[in-house]
């Protein structure tokens, strides 16, 4: 028995297959055919006589080869000599002849053979490298012989790499709907030369898989339904993803899932695709409805929310109370006091719900009420949007037990402040809430305080919106610093208006009795003022305040004494010179209820007596009653004071004239009275009198100081007799000459006015007279020059001149001297620049005074240097800054101011004027003067300029 080889084990990669196009692999097959060879290794001939042997023909092991490689099956035969047919089959993961490699198509013709010296030799097969994946293929070699055959195994290892594959998804996004669907498309990035499988998963993201109405696709799971089979030279495979029309609102208008794919047969394992699905529904609507009527403490009012469409999210949406007109008769219920509001205001519809529900329980609120209603609506939803009807009415009965409150009014005591109105505030409070408008007047009166004086009258309404229970209201009281005990009361009577409050409501028993208390102390003496009165010449009355610190409520009395002090001070004493100095006049100052002053009257009795100040001490005493309303110290003085206005007696010496040798009796003139004895003091003293000469002490027997006295109360007189004065006799020829008298009194309590005793002259000439000295000049000039004064005097005699402004009367001073010629006569020569005063003195002779004006002479510039314009300047003389300067011009026959301005520190004043160009103007300048000084205005000639 012959055993054949065994095959060799099967097992490797896929078959491969050529990869290009059919005529490619057509050529590659026929070369590969030209490449098989069957090479015997030894051919012998069997012997003709010999026996017959059994044929037995063994392959050995196939080598596996690459593709593109030769497969070489070794063989050994023992027999007689035969023919075998070579033909290849797929085996396994078959290859194909014509495609992987060439088919030998052919006959082995073997030689005999025996046990000791088989036949052997090898087959080749050239095996094809057509760059197709296809793993490793084998196919079978079986040479046959009847009954002989033997059979070899052959392996193609592949060299081609496994293609990758990608997903993808078409449509990418679905709209919901009856046979929505995706189509999965896996491809290869080449084709491949066995079938590729990708087993397909789904993986949920914002959509997820399920069944209606809960998911949005149905899902992969990989299983045998689930794959993509691509076969061999394929590029793709599909595979139906079904979209589920769940009816639901979705979470998000779009949503999505993956798609992922296990490849066999591939470079990689894993891809993925994304497939989006549109949601069909719309967004839900929300409509509330229920409400209804409910009574207080009853059953609650339940409001149904119902949404149109399902949701997969929950709905939520808030719910308010808000503003309902209330029908006839009803009121409005206030949330959480009228029914139940809780701080948190949100129903909530389950995902794949259709309605919830909201309950509102009416509240015992012990008001009285009415009918009240209330509205529910809806806002702010989330996942939803609101729909048409979202608000919806309700109503609460009241409670019958519930009745109207009562009222009161605090506070009952107010501080009355010192000064103006002030407001105090009174609130009107309920004995509860009502759930009705409350009304009700308010009016003041009655009690022990006065309107118009402790506060002001007042009247109102107070109205209680439902649950509130105070109004506030103001009084003015009326602020002062009287001292009022206790103080004083007034009224606030509340009332029910009709037919404006609860028919049961009442304000009986809610007057309230206000005290206004006092906030003022007892009033002290304040001041009781000093003070000080001119006498004057007839009776006068005056007032002598008495003050408190503050007004009290009740009368008050004090009753006065007065102390006179002073020299003669006295009160209602007639007799001596300067007494009966004043009266009062009453007894007792009465300060009236709310007042703080009252008065000493005194009658002041004037005189024209010269007498120093005196005083007097005014006391005032509160009496026994008044001092209960009072703060200690209970008197107060004032010290009256009475100035005395009469001038001090005045002497006045009389002038008096006597010859030489005579005597002269000197008298004065005595004005005024003293209430005291006065003393003169009189003396004589030779001194030159209105420009005279002074008498030298020979010219007269001096008798000293010489006292006066004059008794208190002398009347005024012409000639008191003073002294008698003897005038000596001589010889020498002398002018008038002249004695000064004077004096003053002891203690200064009277005044001398000097006089003159004048020693005529008894030879030579006098001033005025012929010989005598003389002075003359211009009585006026024209601008600042010199002026010359002229006179005579003695021949040869030194003369000087003396003059002084005319304005302010200052006194002559000295300015020039010079010498009178043999004829006597004298000439000065003086530059002035204002009025001036001149005399001349010579010896103890003295001129008359004369006066020299100076008229304004001034100086005007007037031109044109520019087209249309006129400049003008204007200079007084005498000059100086500050003066008056006017431009007149001749209009219509007459001269019209036209500029005018004042003179600068250059002493000029400068102008500037617009006038029609070519036209001719004629002007004159006018500089004003100062007739006090002297100084009188000036014009200055006209001129006529002509405007470029």
């Amino acid at each position: 028995m012959r055993y054949r080889s065994p095959h060799v084990a099967r097992g490797g990669p896929d078959p491969f297959a050529l990869l290009g196009t059919k005529y490619v692999r057509t050529i590659l097959s026929a070369a590969a055919a030209t490449a098989i060879v069957f090479t015997p290794a030894m051919m012998q001939a069997s012997p003709a006589m010999a026996a017959p042997m059994a044929a037995d023909l063994t392959f050995s092991a196939v080598t596996p080869v690459t593709e593109g490689g030769l497969v070489t099956v070794s063989y050994s035969y023992i027999g007689d000599g035969e023919t075998y047919a070579i033909t290849t089959a797929p085996s396994g993961n078959g290859a194909t002849a014509g495609s992987d490699y060439t088919a030998p198509g052919g006959t082995l013709v073997l030689a005999a053979g025996s046990v000791g010296s088989p036949v052997t030799g090898t087959i080749t097969i050239q095996t094809t490298d057509d760059q197709l994946y296809e793993g490793a293929e084998t196919f079978d070699i079986t040479a046959a012989a009847a009954p002989d055959s033997e059979t070899a195994t052959a392996t193609i290892n592949d060299n081609d790499s496994k293609p990758s594959y990608s997903l993808s998804a078409s449509p990418g996004t679905v709209t919901e709907g009856a046979g929505a669907k995706s189509t999965i498309t896996a491809t290869l990035s080449a084709v491949s030369g066995v079938a590729a499988t990708v087993a397909l998963t789904t993986t949920n993201g914002t959509a997820t898989a399920g069944v209606a109405p809960l998911g949005d696709y149905t899902a992969l799971t990989g299983g045998g339904g689930d794959t993509i089979t691509i076969p061999p030279g394929s590029l793709t495979g599909t595979k139906d993803v079904l979209i589920t029309n769940d009816g639901v609102k979705d979470s998000q208008d779009t949503e999505s899932f993956t798609v992922t794919g296990a490849g066999t047969n591939t470079l990689q394992s894993a891809a993925s695709t994304t497939v989006s699905v549109k949601d069909a529904q719309p967004t839900p609507k929300l409509t509330l409805s229920g409400g209804g009527a409910s009574a207080e403490g009853g059953a609650a009012a339940v409001f149904t929310v119902t949404t149109d469409t399902k949701s997969e999210l929950p709905i939520t949406v808030q719910w308010d109370a808000v503003d309902v007109t209330p029908a006839a008769g009803d009121g409005t219920a206030t949330p959480g006091t009228d029914f139940s509001y809780p701080a948190s205001r949100i129903a909530i519809i389950s995902a794949g719900s259709t309605s919830t529900t909201i309950t509102i329980a009416p509240t015992v609120d012990g008001l009285d009420e009415l009918t009240e209603d209330y509205a529910i609506q809806l806002s702010n939803p989330t996942n939803a949007a609101l729909g048409t009807a979202i608000k919806v009415g309700a109503t609460i009965s009241d409670n019958a037990a519930d009745l109207p409150p009562t009222m009161t009014i605090t506070p009952t005591a107010v501080t009355e402040g010192d000064s103006g109105k002030k407001a105090q505030t009174f609130t009107a409070i309920l004995s509860g809430p009502s759930g009705k408008t409350v009304k009700a007047s308010y009016s003041t009166g009655g009690g022990t305080a006065t309107a118009g004086k402790d506060y002001v009258a007042a009247t109102g309404t107070l109205t209680f919106p439902p649950g509130t229970t105070t109004q506030t209201f103001s009084v003015d009281i009326i602020g002062d610093t009287v001292d009022e005990g206790a103080g004083e009361t007034f009224v606030i009577t509340p009332a029910a208006i009709a037919g404006e409050s609860p028919a049961s409501f009442s304000a009986v028993g809610g007057a309230a009795t206000v005290t206004i208390t006092d906030d003022d102390a007892a009033p002290t003496i304040a001041s009781f003022d000093d003070k000080s009165v001119t006498e004057g010449n007839d009776t006068s009355v005056i007032l002598l305040p008495l003050k408190l610190s503050n007004a009290s409520n009740t009368t008050l009395t004090f009753n006065l004494t007065d102390t006179p002090s002073g020299t003669n001070m006295a009160s209602n004493v007639i007799g001596a010179a300067g007494t009966n100095d004043y009266t009062l006049l009453n007894p007792t100052i009465v300060i009236p209820p709310d007042t703080t002053v009252g008065y000493a009257a005194v009658l002041i009795n004037g005189d024209t007596y010269f007498e120093p100040d005196e005083t007097s001490t005014i006391a005032a005493l509160a009496t026994v009653g008044s001092q209960t309303y009072l703060t200690a110290p209970f008197t107060k003085s004032s010290v009256l004071t009475i100035v005395n206005d009469d001038k001090a007696p005045n002497l006045k010496i009389n002038n008096i004239s006597g010859d030489e040798g005579g005597t002269v009796d000197v008298t004065g003139t005595l004005t005024g009275m003293s209430a005291a004895s006065t003393v003169y003091n009189v003396w004589f003293t030779g001194q030159s009198v209105g420009g005279k000469k002074a008498a030298d002490p020979t010219d007269f027997t001096n008798p000293g100081v010489v006292q006066v006295t004059v008794g208190a109360g002398t009347a005024p007189t012409d000639t008191l007799a003073v002294a008698s004065l003897a005038l000596t006799d001589d010889t020498t020829n002398e002018p008038d000459e002249t004695i000064n008298v004077t004096g003053n009194t002891t203690g200064n309590t009277g005044t001398v006015t000097d006089g003159a005793v004048t020693i005529k002259a008894n030879d030579g000439a006098k001033p005025g007279e012929p010989g005598g000295l003389t002075i003359s000049g211009p009585a006026n000039i024209v601008g600042a020059v010199a002026v010359s004064i002229k006179g005579k005097a003695a021949a040869s005699t030194m003369v000087d001149l003396y003059g002084a402004p005319m304005g302010g009367g200052g006194e002559l001073k000295k300015l020039l001297s010079t010498t009178s010629d043999a004829d006597g006569n004298y000439m000065f020569s003086r530059w002035i620049g204002e009025g001036y005063r001149f005399a001349a003195m010579s010896g103890d002779e003295k001129s008359d005074e004369i006066k020299v004006t100076v008229t304004q002479n001034p100086v005007f510039v007037a031109s044109s240097g520019a087209t249309g314009m006129l400049t003008l300047a204007v200079q007084g003389n005498p000059r100086g800054p500050g003066q008056t300067a006017i431009v007149q011009r001749w209009v219509n026959g007459a001269w019209v101011n036209a500029w005018r301005g004042t003179t600068g520190s250059d002493n000029i004043w400068r102008g500037t004027a617009k006038v029609a160009s070519k036209t001719t103007v004629t002007l004159r300048a006018f500089v004003a003067g100062y007739t006090p000084d002297g100084l009188l205005p000036g014009y200055t000639a006209a001129k006529k300029v002509t405007i470029k």
